[in-house]
């Protein structure tokens, strides 16, 4: 379950992320922590 959730998690941050959505819903320095998260994961 927690890597079905890890890859829908993945899936929404790259849409907000292509959909430049982000800097409108998070900060700058948000974005960024959650882009390292992801990455990590």
């Amino acid at each position: 379950m927690f890597f079905v959730a890890a890859g829908i998690y993945r899936i929404i941050i790259s849409y907000l992320l292509n959909r430049q959505i982000c800097s409108k819903m998070f900060s700058v320095t948000e974005c960024i922590l959650l882009n390292l998260c992801v990455l990590s994961s």
